[in-house]
């Protein structure tokens, strides 16, 4: 029965046994780990050679037992070793591996010395796995060759120029830092350790000029902090160890984990809080916002009495979203698949509104302009009832040194060309280039462009980013709008993000982007405010107000479209071509003029010196 349980618990251990090796361990817990095991497989020997003498002495007669010296009994427990069941190291092909499968594969063998060679050879070939598989071929084993085996292996892979050369690599393949990271740290901690101290083993250690070059590429690793703070510690004129070096970095790396591990437990706490606060928001939520009765928002008569206008003031002041009326989050967040039932729009159906009838323009367009537009935006009167509302947004202009300066634009879809003004032209510091352009407009106006800019025009709540090339004019056009518009009653949906926050104050523009980049700018999506009211169109830039609105008092509409033209340069060629034509230079012949070229040709003669003689 003892023997038995001891049995078990011998399976049980080889069990651990395996799972330990599983994990990958360092090179100093496998020596302290094999030390282990082979103090637990001398103890369990001993254990069952003293258990077997014991049954025997049960089971004979003591007249008939023979006495065993102690002597005999010791020397037949050390020469006792259970099979050979013992995890076995694994090689793959790679140098810097080999000399720990030889020293532990051979440590291990060299205990078993009653072993066969063919048992050993097996084990040998079943420890070779990816590129090193294979290397032992069949006639080897069938020849039972073990120490052919081990010359081979030692052939190929005991090239200690290579294995040198690939810890080489592997510590000037060091990882950079990128951040205070506890994780990065050790990394690169064991990495340099793990080659330095087998290039130590290879009589390599690391001084002189090596340690100079390992410091040195171990501070180029580190991140910007970690760099100061081990610059801190250097003294000035005193070369820095690579020990010391290490030391910091192992200091650095404990105080990350344990400032990393604070950070995670402080994170935990708040979630209980949070947990907390959202089950009263939940129980809050049976209240009605408006009448303070049990009952739903969209279950409320006194909600549903309210105007459209009225709805929205009254979700946006208690945060409601506009799509499922509850509390919590915004329409782009909202989770719920319902959506109008009359638009099929991300709002409730509430809230829907029916879009203004279509308006004829109040303003005359490009489409009106015999020729091309001008730079300057042309006005003109525009009747009591409407007033236009201009695309405008603001960018990110990019100037000298890459300096971001924020600027606001028109946006005109018949524009040919981009316009800048010269004040912002300017501001940029950009370098100017010569340029010879004719911009005409209405009216037969014209405005002569001799200099553009090349700068990066970049969307200021977006990614979206183009290089431009900007005429640089002296004006583009007066304050936009003509005078503050009042939005208080807009509705303006909270969720969209408008391109020109002040986009109802009047200001100066400094820019206009043209067709070249319009329709790069134009999304799908469009808004209608409700009738009367411009509309919201989604653009890169963000979301623009467009459109016209009713006002009491005449206003001043402004139509923005430029582009350039080549005609009156056409016109000074044609002109230059026309004043140095020989054609037209030449008088026309006579026919006295003939007869005197008939007499020349028919009496002139050439003289031997030269002259030509000519009968009169």
């Amino acid at each position: 029965m003892h023997l038995e349980t001891d049995q078990a618990c011998y399976s049980e251990y080889n069990g651990f046994q395996h799972e330990i090796y599983a994990l990958g361990l360092s090179e100093d817990q496998k020596k302290v780990h094999e030390s282990q095991y082979e103090e637990f497989e001398m103890l369990h020997n001993m254990l069952v050679v003293e258990l077997n003498n014991l049954l025997d002495e049960v089971s004979k007669p003591v007249a008939n037992a023979a006495l065993v010296p102690v002597a005999a009994a010791n020397a037949a427990l050390q020469n006792y070793l259970p099979p050979l069941s013992v995890p076995l190291p694994k090689f793959d092909g790679t140098y810097e591996t080999w000399y720990s499968l030889k020293s532990m594969f051979q440590n291990i063998m060299a205990r078993y010395t009653n072993e066969a060679p063919a048992i050993k050879l097996y084990h040998l070939r079943d420890a070779l796995i990816g590129k090193a598989a294979g290397v032992i071929d069949q006639e080897m084993i069938n020849n039972n060759d073990y120490g052919a085996a081990w010359a081979v292996l030692e052939e190929l892979y005991e090239d200690k120029r290579a294995i040198i050369d690939r810890h080489i690599d592997n510590i000037f393949a060091l990882p950079k830092i990128t951040r205070d990271n506890a994780a990065e740290l050790r990394k690169v901690i064991d990495i340099c350790v793990k080659n330095t101290e087998a290039l130590k083993k290879l009589n390599l250690p690391v001084d002189g000029l090596g340690e100079q070059m390992v410091v040195n590429l171990l501070a180029s690793r580190m991140d910007k902090e970690t760099r100061r703070a081990w610059e801190a510690t250097q003294k000035a004129g005193v070369l820095p160890t690579y020990e010391a070096t290490i030391t910091f970095l192992k200091e650095k790396r404990r105080l990350t984990d344990k400032l990393e591990q604070n950070s995670e437990s402080d994170k935990v706490k708040p979630q209980r809080s949070v947990t907390k606060t959202k089950t009263l928001v939940v129980a809050s939520e049976a209240k009605c916002s408006v009448c303070n009765q049990d009952h739903e928002l969209i279950k409320c008569e006194q909600f549903k009495l309210k105007s459209v206008n009225e709805r929205y003031s009254h979700l946006r002041k208690h945060g409601l979203c506009f799509n499922c009326l509850r509390k919590g989050h915004r329409t782009d967040g909202c989770t719920s698949t319902n959506s109008c039932q009359k638009c099929s729009k991300r709002h409730h159906t509430l809230l829907h509104t029916d879009g203004p009838k279509k308006q004829e323009p109040a303003a005359n367009t490009a489409s009106t302009v015999a020729q091309n537009p001008s730079a300057e935006g042309r006005t003109q009167s525009v009747p009591p009832a409407t007033a236009g509302s201009s695309q405008s947004g603001e960018v990110l202009v990019y100037g000298a040194g890459s300096v971001p300066y924020l600027c606001r634009a028109l946006i005109d879809s018949c524009s040919q060309n981009h316009f800048v003004t010269e004040r912002f032209a300017n501001l940029l510091a950009s370098k100017k280039e010569r340029a010879d352009y004719q911009v005409s407009g209405l009216n037969g106006g014209t405005t002569r462009i001799s200099h553009l800019v090349r700068a990066k025009v970049k969307s200021s709540v977006g990614n979206f980013a183009a290089d431009l090339e900007l005429l640089v004019a002296p004006k583009i056009t007066g304050d936009v709008p003509v005078k503050t518009i009042d939005i208080a009653g807009w509705n303006l949906p909270p969720e969209v993000e408008l391109a020109d926050p002040n986009f109802n104050q009047r200001g100066r523009v400094d820019m206009l982007l043209g067709a070249g980049i319009f329709w790069d700018l134009m999304k799908a999506k469009r808004i209608t405010l409700a009738a009367n009211l411009p509309s919201l169109r989604d653009t890169e830039l963000g979301w623009v107000v467009g459109g016209v609105m009713s006002e009491c008092t005449p206003v001043i509409a402004r139509t923005f479209c430029t582009v350039h033209e080549d005609e009156e340069l056409n016109k000074l060629l044609n002109r230059f071509w026309e004043i140095e034509g020989v054609e037209d230079l030449r008088r026309p012949v006579t026919s006295t003029a003939e007869e005197s070229l008939e007499h020349f040709r028919s009496t002139y003669s050439r003289k031997p010196d030269g002259r030509i003689v000519v009968r009169l």
